[in-house]
């Protein structure tokens, strides 16, 4: 049970105990924001749909009244929301929309909150560097007004991160200092202190850092001794669950006892307590740890050599991935387990399939430090594999050309594995050069983004009549008729009364471009500017800064951008809100 499943539940906590430190005053309405965000916190995990009705009604509201704090606020719930779904792409935009207004108002303790949200964030994702430095601007706030509660909670998730990083060690030096601390204390002062739910999370970590430090030692008999330590906190925690009436930690202490069981080798026992785990994760809607519960389920059928229930269940691990864009370390082993029961098969087209996967995720998962990678690879490195392949016999002419396929395109991938680090750092190099460019063109008023015009070349067109049209089209600049959406070659024509062919023609001439870039890129000079001087346009989403500058969707606004600039939207937003830090 890896700790990002944990962080699930911590996150509940966070929300419920920060909401005792708001600013916010009590309302007599039904549908007040503050009667929102307490029907929201009543469903999440829950309901979805339900959820989503309540915080997208927060943000029409807030937005309606012009309420700066109660938008950014909303805006940090809806990315937690979206990325305990498994939207990465859809929960950073309101992240960093958040921190962006928390800082127009000046607000320090929203701005720590939304610090805190995208560490966690960043951590459930794998981006762990990122992580630690925006839970560290969270901390310095928090130490600033004692807050216990958050001083804790992010020490917490500190401990989190070096688990993750292979340092157990360190994560248990804060996991006990933690345990110790809450456990001594009365439950009024651990609430203040410490937040309702902050113990058994920590017992929750204990145990599953207990597991993985297992997995690291030599022998079976010191395995044998941190696996029954792990046993010991997560009994505690299951105790303390059900003495709360707290079903959905009850869910992690179960899960939890079913993987002490695998790893102890009582594959049985852990099929048992999985089927009761995944019956109430079903319930709650978690699909990390549903992925973790099935992942564990089909190990253990491997070990059972029931193989046809190993596929059945590792293949669910991975479908409930791609739906959720869930890329954990954990798909290493279902890809790699995957490959070796083909191998055992001999289906070669198996085989090829799961070492490319394989493959793929770990170039998804490159974000992850070289420590995370190296103890992947390590676990389930791709060469014995390829050995064990290259030993198959007694296979026919066309599976052993099938082999020989295979070993030739997985030493070309790995190759372009070795070479994407590269690829990226070029790319971001380039990146920044053409955002420092673009700011000296927006700096320079008396230089324009759009080509200068060519000489007048002869047209079937009247001289004067031409100087007229091309006075007009600056007119039609001028009133930025290009941000209308329906603005096309016949709407221009007409505003600037002349045919759509004669038009065409000119501005082909006159202005060196095709109608339809022509029209793009007097959106896109809008944007960059508009992006550039005003605070309130750049909060706004990507598909609402292009339905402002023109566009349709933001897919054709990206384009259009990355065309006419050389980088993405959402990195220019990014660069300008640095410049402005």
């Amino acid at each position: 049970m890896s700790p990002k499943f944990i962080k699930h539940i911590l996150f509940a906590f966070f929300l419920i105990s920060h909401s005792l430190f708001s600013q916010e005053k009590d309302s007599l309405a039904d549908y007040s924001h503050k009667k929102l965000r307490s029907l929201y916190y009543e469903v999440m995990y829950k309901d979805t749909s339900a959820s989503r009705v309540y915080l997208n009604k927060m943000l029409t509201n807030a937005k309606t009244t012009n309420n700066t704090y109660n938008v950014s606020e909303t805006s940090i719930l809806l990315a937690k929301f979206e990325n305990s779904i498994g939207n990465y792409d859809e929960a950073i935009p309101y992240i960093e929309s958040a921190t962006q207004l928390a800082k127009s108002i000046s607000n320090d303790d929203l701005e720590a909150q939304s610090h805190f949200s995208r560490g966690f964030i960043d951590y459930d994702n794998g981006n762990y560097d990122n992580a630690f430095n925006t839970y560290i601007k969270a901390l310095e706030y928090y130490k600033k007004i004692d807050q216990k509660l958050m001083i804790n909670s992010i020490s917490h998730n500190i401990a989190l991160i070096k688990s993750e990083l292979g340092d157990q060690n360190g994560a248990l030096d804060i996991l006990l200092q933690n345990y110790n601390a809450s456990k001594n204390v009365s439950r009024e002062i651990r609430n203040k202190e410490f937040g309702s739910f902050f113990y058994t999370n920590t017992l929750i970590t204990l145990s599953n850092v207990y597991v993985r430090k297992a997995n690291k030692v030599e022998t079976l008999e010191q395995k044998l001794v941190l696996l029954d330590s792990a046993s010991i906190y997560n009994d505690i925690g299951f105790r303390e669950t059900i003495k709360e009436d707290d079903v959905y930690g009850n869910i992690y202490f179960i899960s939890g006892e079913a993987i002490i069981s695998y790893e102890k080798g009582m594959f049985e026992k852990s099929i048992e307590k999985l089927n009761e785990s995944i019956e109430q994760i079903e319930k709650i809607n978690q699909p990390s740890l549903l992925t973790s519960a099935y992942y564990y389920k089909g190990l253990s059928y491997k070990e059972l050599n029931q193989i046809d229930s190993t596929i059945v269940y590792l293949k669910k691990t991975d479908s409930i991935s791609k739906k959720n864009s869930i890329n954990y370390p954990t798909l290493q082993g279902v890809y790699y387990t995957l490959a070796e029961i083909y191998k055992e098969r001999e289906d070669p087209t198996n085989i090829l399939k799961y070492q490319n996967l394989y493959i793929k995720n770990a170039r998804i998962n490159a974000h992850l430090t070289e420590a995370v990678r190296q103890d992947i690879h390590q676990k389930y490195d791709i060469a014995p594999l390829n050995s064990e392949i290259k030993a198959l016999t007694n296979t026919t002419k066309k599976q052993k050309i099938q082999y020989t396929k295979a070993i030739i395109i997985i030493g070309v991938l790995v190759a372009l594995l070795l070479v994407f680090f590269l690829f990226y750092k070029r790319q971001q190099k380039k990146n920044k050069l053409a955002f420092k460019k673009l700011m000296l063109q927006l700096e320079d008023t008396s230089k324009k983004v759009i080509p200068k015009e060519k000489k007048p070349t002869s047209l079937p067109i009247d001289d004067q009549k031409i100087v007229q049209i091309l006075k007009e089209l600056e007119k039609f600049e001028e009133k930025k008729l290009f941000l209308d959406q329906n603005c096309d070659l016949a709407f221009v024509a007409k505003k600037v009364k002349i045919n759509k062919g004669y038009l065409s023609k000119i501005i082909y001439v006159h202005k060196q471009q095709k109608f339809i870039d022509y029209i793009r890129k007097l959106r896109i000079n809008y944007a960059l500017k508009k992006l550039k001087e005003d605070k309130v346009f750049r909060a706004y989403d990507i598909k609402s800064i292009a339905k402002e500058s023109g566009f349709k969707s933001s897919d054709s606004f990206s384009r259009a951008f990355v065309k006419n600039t050389g980088i993405y939207p959402s990195f220019y937003v990014k660069n300008i809100n640095k410049l402005e830090d």
